[in-house]
């Protein structure tokens, strides 16, 4: 967030949509659930696939049914994204504790992209 330290109120009632690889399906271990507008969450894919008449790949219309969690990619870079805006809770057996991030107070619009 540029000028964050203009915000003393850790971006409580901003917004922020982190469009990338979508969250980890274990989200709710490191974010609280109201830093995630997940009734907002929304992931875009569309089906890629050979043609040998054309020799190259084919993709297929955009569509907005895939969701934001991160599926088959497993790709963690969306979560890590959106820690470093709000912070993380890290729990092990022998420890507990929250790293706050730089707006901890936002609210994450994830969004999914091919």
């Amino acid at each position: 967030m540029v000028n964050a330290e203009h915000y003393p109120d850790g971006g409580e009632g901003i917004y922020v949509a982190v469009i990338g690889t979508g969250l980890l399906d274990l989200w709710p271990f490191f974010f609280a659930h109201a830093n995630i507008a997940d009734e907002w969450g929304i992931g875009f894919t569309h089906d890629v696939y050979w043609d040998d008449d054309i020799c190259n790949f084919v993709f297929g219309p955009l569509r907005d049914d895939r969701g934001f969690i991160t599926g088959d990619l497993n790709s963690g870079h969306g979560t890590h994204v959106t820690s470093t805006i709000v912070g993380y809770r890290f729990r092990t057996a022998t420890a507990d504790f929250v790293v706050e991030g730089v707006a901890p107070r936002v609210t994450i619009i994830p969004v999914t992209c091919p």
